[in-house]
């Protein structure tokens, strides 16, 4: 399907440009996530439930894609992700809003991605601005190459990223994160089927939910270069997906709806 998406903005263009030299099927996964966000946006007066749902697709898309680059890497536990499971593709979205919040707190600068030219070509990269030693009149960056190719140790640990999945599951006021999970898989289910209270109906917040899945979908297909455009394994990639894997063993497997 020969399709462009509009109005991008100059770095969105540059990253479609990227996506679109990545190898089938996580290319097509990416491309898909841009495709359902816009018809979400067109489909907002006629039809927000369905506007809804194309959102939701677009993060599931958006979430394929990064699994596919994970496996195309070979990733140790990659082979576990599966595309087609729901609660898998639902628990990433609270996964990384998890990790989000430990940047948010963190001492260290907060990360900035940009796209720059490297040898000419267009590279994703990851950033942290630094005190320069001419004086604070100067600003000086810090590029991890590759991007992602560090650990991240508290006292002395590895981390898991369980203080900050306990954080998420206190501020939604949830017990455990298979219920998290299980609320959004159901909140995409509602979006579908009739219940006994009648016929599915969006109400309000269309279109703040609308732009706040099209901020997160950008931001997964971030990932996604990140992951997919460099050759080796990088170390926090590897932390991460370990924890994540770990994270879902903890999750029976009956334990989610599925339709």
């Amino acid at each position: 399907m020969s399709w462009k998406p509009s109005n991008l903005s100059d770095i969105e263009a540059r990253a479609w440009e990227l996506i679109e030299k990545t190898p089938a099927p996580g290319k097509h996964a990416a491309r898909n996530a841009f495709f359902h966000m816009e018809r979400g946006y067109l489909l907002e007066k006629s039809d927000p439930e369905m506007a809804l749902f194309r959102a939701i697709t677009a993060e599931e898309e958006a979430i394929t894609a990064i699994f596919h680059a994970l496996q195309r890497r070979t990733y140790p536990y990659a082979r576990k992700l599966d595309r087609w499971n729901h609660r898998q593709k639902a628990a990433v979205v609270h996964y990384f809003e998890a990790i989000a919040g430990l940047v948010r707190k963190a001492w260290v600068p907060k990360p900035q991605v940009s796209i720059e030219k490297v040898d000419g070509v267009d590279t994703v990269r990851v950033r942290f601005q630094v005190p320069s030693p001419e004086g604070p009149q100067w600003i000086a960056w810090m590029y991890p190459d590759p991007p992602l190719d560090f650990g991240l140790e508290i006292d002395g640990k590895r981390h898991d990223f369980r203080p900050e999945i306990d954080a998420l599951l206190e501020e939604k006021s949830v017990a455990k994160f298979t219920a998290l999970v299980n609320k959004r898989v159901e909140e995409r289910n509602s979006l579908l089927y009739a219940t006994a209270q009648g016929i599915p109906q969006a109400i309000g917040r269309v279109r703040e939910t609308l732009d706040e899945t099209n901020g997160r979908v950008r931001l997964e297909l971030v990932v996604y270069l990140l992951v997919d455009t460099v050759k080796v394994h990088q170390q926090f990639v590897v932390q991460a997906l370990d924890a994540f894997v770990h994270l879902m063993d903890l999750i029976p497997d009956d334990s989610l709806p599925e339709r």
